[in-house]
């Protein structure tokens, strides 16, 4: 700026000057050529010798490679170019401020003054660090810091919001307690869930369930049960049993129910082989006779899978007990052998599981295979 200041001084004192020399022409040329010896006298103000040049300011001298002389060919310096290149560079551009370059004259020279030109780099931030992490409802915040200046940069993160979930509404029953439609959020633990109470049954008449009647053999009994009349869930059940009627015996033929105890096959001796009628049970007591005729065998297989015999008798008429005669029998606890009894079949009483005690007379001679087999509590 200063420069420009001195150029455009210069210039007002070279135009001055060529004002004042056009003027002494004008007057040599009044006075005609009778005259051009004559002598002008002017005032001796410092300015009546042309190679003599003084500023009008002498805080302001020119500066003598800025301003011409009249010998001097050289220009005025103009530094009002931009110019880009390298040389003239004053910084390089940062993270806030662009680069900076001198201005310079149309000849190349450098001045003093700069300008700005392009833009700012900006922060070249790395991976932000978070400092807290944001939530459903509050803000979170992060780090950030400039890989090239180190500027440290503070920012908010946004509060996420509820990730919302619907739930459809469901009704209460007798045994579960139901909701109204609700919100959840799959990230917290927000929710407009409400319960609605469970109702609770409704008791019914009690209904009477599996009756069987009794038997000379066999047990009755019933079930009384209450049911619930909104959901029909079974609320209560109560079992009743009635004693067996029991088998009124005749000539191995119950009175009450008709049904014979036993089945006999005439053997060809002359004697008889015994075996159940389909109805054995409880403590059965084997006949000595049938027809007047003795009963000399447990016929194989006779008893096998009776179950509900629970124990047996024999008469010293019983000198045989067949093959598998009472296999199975697994109710059987107990039997009897009178002395008489000669010969034991194979597996007679195999797998009789609740057998515990047995009476075998000295007259017994022959004994088959794995009579007692599987009997685990003998």
């Amino acid at each position: 700026m200063k420069r420009l200041l001195y150029c455009l001084l210069a210039m007002l004192i070279v135009t001055s000057l060529a004002f004042s020399l056009s003027s002494c022409d004008l007057i040599e040329n009044l006075l005609g050529d009778d005259d051009e010896n004559d002598i002008i006298e002017t005032p001796d103000d410092g300015f009546n010798n042309s190679q003599d040049i003084v500023p009008p300011d002498e805080n302001y001298p020119f500066p003598d490679e800025n301003y011409p002389s009249e010998d001097d060919n050289s220009h005025i310096h103009d530094f009002c170019v931009k110019n880009t290149d390298e040389e003239y560079l004053e910084s390089e551009a940062t993270c806030i401020t662009p680069a900076i370059y001198y201005y310079s004259c149309e000849c190349g020279e450098i001045g003093d003054d700069t300008f700005e030109h392009g833009r700012s780099l900006g922060h070249k931030n790395g991976a932000p660090k978070i400092l807290a992490e944001p939530t459903c409802t509050m803000k979170g915040s992060e780090k950030l810091v400039c890989a090239i200046c180190g500027n440290v940069e503070i920012k908010s993160i946004p509060a996420l919001g509820h990730d919302i979930i619907n739930h459809e509404a469901k009704e209460p029953t007798c045994t579960e307690i139901g909701w109204n439609a609700y919100l959840t959020c799959n990230r917290c633990s927000y929710t407009t869930y409400e319960a609605v109470d469970k109702l609770g049954h409704t008791m019914g008449d009690a209904v009477i369930e599996n009756e069987i009647k009794a038997t000379c053999t066999t047990e009755g009994s019933y079930e009384n049960v209450v049911y619930c009349t909104v959901c029909s869930a079974e609320l209560s059940r109560e079992k009743f049993i009635f004693e067996q009627t029991g088998c009124n015996i005749v000539d191995s033929v119950c009175t009450v129910c008709g049904k014979s105890l036993f089945k006999f096959t005439l053997l060809d001796d002359g004697t008889y082989s015994i075996a159940d009628g389909g109805y054995s049970c409880g403590d059965v007591v084997i006949p000595a006779q049938y027809n007047n005729l003795p009963i000399t065998q447990i016929s194989p297989f006779g008893f096998s899978g009776c179950n509900d015999i629970t124990s047996i008798v024999l008469p010293d008429s019983i000198n045989v007990i067949g093959a598998s005669a009472f296999y199975g029998c697994t109710n059987l606890k107990s039997v009897k052998m009178e002395n008489g009894l000669l010969e034991i079949g194979n597996s007679a009483f195999y797998e009789c599981t609740s057998l515990t005690e047995i009476e075998i007379p000295s007259s017994l001679n022959k004994v088959g295979l794995n009579v007692f087999n599987g009997c685990s509590n003998l």
